[in-house]
């Protein structure tokens, strides 16, 4: 059976490199097309997890092996280029969450497993009672739909179902090296927000 279970702040030390070798399987995938390298500092983000106060992460586990999570922390304290999107936008960014990252090996989708680790997180973030809102990010760059594979439902449903709106005003660039590039290049993510009840 799958097993969903909640760390905070310190309890996320034991778990930060399986957490990234979990995020270097999914991000290859098409629309990330982004291959974690140990030198681009991405490790570095699940590294200082353990220090990030009222960081959260909720992970899923089949038998005790690592097969999804949501990744999250206060927006204030996520990087330069997330709060850039912000900037002139009449936000309330001390009351905002943000969601890193939900993620789920290709194996275990469509089984509503997404949808339990993202509630687990919601319930996690209302119950510190600080935060009305949580935001994530999504890229949208049509530059590679050319290596989009035939099936491939974006996650826009899936987002609004959970009850996240939409906002194009609010994006940032954020440069990666895509697979099979040497160089990296620039790649627009846009926000989603949902306020909380």
């Amino acid at each position: 059976p799958i097993d969903i279970k909640t760390f905070k702040q310190h309890e996320i030390a034991p778990y930060t490199q399986q957490l990234y070798l979990l995020c270097k399987q999914v991000y290859p995938e098409y629309p990330y097309l982004y291959l974690p390298d140990e030198n681009d500092g991405y490790n570095e983000y699940f590294k200082s997890l353990p220090d990030t106060p009222n960081s959260i992460v909720c992970i899923a586990f089949d038998n005790g092996r690592v097969i999804g999570a949501a990744i999250g922390l206060p927006i204030r304290q996520a990087n330069y280029r997330v709060l850039e999107a912000f900037d002139g936008g009449k936000i309330d960014l001390n009351h905002m969450y943000y969601l890193g990252e939900l993620v789920l090996l290709p194996k275990y989708r469509k089984q509503g497993i997404g949808r339990a680790i993202y509630y687990n997180f919601e319930t996690t973030v209302k119950e510190m009672n600080i935060y009305n809102s949580i935001a994530l990010c999504q890229i949208e760059d049509l530059r590679y739909e050319s290596l989009k594979p035939k099936g491939y439902v974006p996650n826009d449903h899936f987002w609004e179902k959970l009850g996240f709106i939409h906002h194009p005003q609010f994006s940032f660039n954020s440069p990666w090296v895509n697979l099979n590039q040497t160089e990296p290049s620039s790649h627009l993510l846009v926000f989603w927000i949902k306020t909380l009840d």
